[in-house]
Parts: C-alpha cells; structure tokens; sequence
C-alpha cells in the first residue's frame, strides 16, 4: 500500500532485508493469491475452489521437504522417535494455514479487483471517476487497475477535469492521491500513476509544483516509463512557471548521458517543452545521440521549439 515516506530516491539505499520484502510478498502472493484470482476470473467461484484444494496439495507438498529434513534431524540426534509421525500434522497445519490465507485474500481482493477490471475493460468517464475509490486499496492489483483506467479516462478525454468531476475531486487532491502512488510498493502501479500525472499536469502543471520534489526522485527512478512520464512533468511544470526551470533542468541533465535509449528519448521531449539556452544545449547534444529515436525525437522538439509551437509529448504508457 502507498505510503508518503519521502521520495523515491532514499528507498533505493534501503536494507536488503527492505528490499527484498516486496519481492518475497509478491512471489508468496503469485504462489496463494494469483492463482486463485485467476481461476476466478475465468471458471467463477468453482474454479477458484478447485485451484485452492490444488494449491493445498502443492503447499503439503512445498512444506514437507523442509520439514522432513528438520524431523530427520531430530531423528538422529534422539529427540524424536520418528521423523514421519514429529512432521505430520505441523505440513498439514502449516499447509492448510497458507492455502486459507490465499483463500482469504482472494475473498477480500476479488470483488474489488473484478469491479476495477470491468471498469477499466468498459471504460467511461462514470467509471474512471470510480476508480479514485480503489486508489487506496491494500491489494497492488486493484490499485493498479484502477491507476490505469484514470490515467486511460484522462488520455480518452484529451482533459482532466471530465474524470476529475465525476470523482467528486478538485485538481489539488487528485494530485496529492496519484503523486502518492509514486511511492507504492508496486512497480505498476507506480508506472500507471505516472502517466496519470503527466496527463494532469498537461492542464495543471502547477498544481503538481508543491510536490516537484517526489517528480524530479521519480526521474532517478531504475524504469524508464517512471522516469519519462516524470520528465515531462517537470517539462510542463517548467513551461506554465518559467522560474521552475532551472530547478527542472538541473535534474534532467544527468540522464541525457543514460545509458538507456528511451530514457534519453523522454528527456528530449522534456527539454523541448522548457525555453532556456541551458535546455536548448542539452536538446543540441541529443541532436547527436548515437540512437536513431532519440536523434528524431531531439530534432522534432527543436524544431517545434524554434517555430514557437508547443511539442506534442507522448506520454509513456505501462
């Protein structure tokens, strides 16, 4: 779930045992949860049962190695008689214990998840609005979902304000709830409440000023759809307030050197949005990029921003 801890960029330096927590949750998840959900998806409520008393027998099986090498153990060392009858009912509790946690999950989860992916497959402005409710949802997938239909919604319309209106929200706390999710434990979820920034902040870009600090940390990001759709936030933000463009330019100078040629695409139709001498350099350099994309890209945003004509940016979808 979200969390406003602080941006983006100290999450990276944190402990292995931190880092690993997500990963470990999310594979636990894709051995209870996933499987049940899916089966849901497709087969309704039976074939969910059907693959939950299937993954009790995986789980008898998974736990019982472990545990039969620990009994064997205590075997030999004399502390139990034998090592069948020591493990027997801890892999079956230990088993039925995990399989009813999936099941559990799956019985919290489903209802929201069905409801945000029917929404997003048969997306209108009614539904998306919707979407702004599951934002907050303990599961990744829900907020995923609903992240991507909102972002999706505002893409459709060509404007915020529609989906805005039929959430009931006004532009500064539709910011601070899809800024928030910059800091999810989820990666996709992260990427699709980027995108829903960039479109919000191609009508608001200073509506998205008091969080400038979790945009440019969102840049150093390690995933180039997060740190494309960031750019041309800051982009916009440094077009609409032209005091904000140093500030922006400062921090999407370093990857222009990226050694990933799409991060480097995005930071061309960035600078092209921003009218400095320093930005129009950086666009200069990328004019020469060794990557073909990156030197059309860098050369449209010149032109356009030569001609006086605002850029066409194309936000990263996930």
């Amino acid at each position: 779930m979200s969390t406003r801890s602080g941006p983006l960029a100290p999450t990276r330096s944190a402990t292995l045992a931190q880092r690993l927590r997500p990963v470990l949750e999310t594979l636990f998840d894709w051995l209870t949860l996933e499987p049940i959900w899916r089966a849901y998806r497709r087969a309704g409520t039976r074939g969910a049962a059907a693959v939950a008393l299937g993954l009790w027998f995986i789980w008898l099986v998974l736990v019982s190695v472990p545990l039969a090498i620990i009994g064997g153990l205590l075997e030999l060392a004399g502390v139990v008689q034998s090592a069948s009858d020591a493990i027997a009912t801890p892999v079956l509790l230990l088993a039925t214990a995990i399989t009813l946690y999936g099941a559990y999950n799956a019985y919290r989860f489903i209802d929201d998840r069905r409801t945000v992916y029917e929404y997003h497959q048969n997306l209108d402005l009614e539904k998306a609005g919707n979407c702004f409710d599951y934002l907050d949802s303990g599961d990744a997938v829900t907020r995923g979902i609903a992240s991507a239909a909102i972002a999706d919604a505002m893409d459709q319309s060509d404007a915020a304000d529609p989906v805005l209106n039929q959430a009931g929200l006004d532009k500064e706390e539709a910011a601070f709830r899809l800024v928030d999710l910059f800091h999810d434990d989820d990666d996709d979820v992260r990427r699709n409440a980027s995108e829903a920034v960039a479109y919000l902040s191609r009508d608001y870009p200073l509506t998205i000023a008091p969080y400038r600090d979790d945009v440019f940390a969102a840049m150093t990001y390690p995933d180039s759809v997060i740190q494309t759709n960031a750019a041309i936030v800051g982009g916009n933000m440094a077009a609409s307030e032209p005091r904000l463009s140093d500030e922006v330019v400062d921090n999407l100078a370093p990857l222009v050197a990226d050694k990933n040629p799409a991060v480097r695409q995005g930071m061309a139709m960035a600078l092209g949005l921003i009218h400095t001498d320093r930005a129009r350099k950086l666009l200069e350099q990328l004019t020469n990029d060794s990557n073909a994309d990156v030197r059309d890209m860098a050369t449209k945003a010149r032109e356009q921003q030569e001609q006086g004509r605002p850029l066409d940016v194309d936000v990263e979808s996930a």
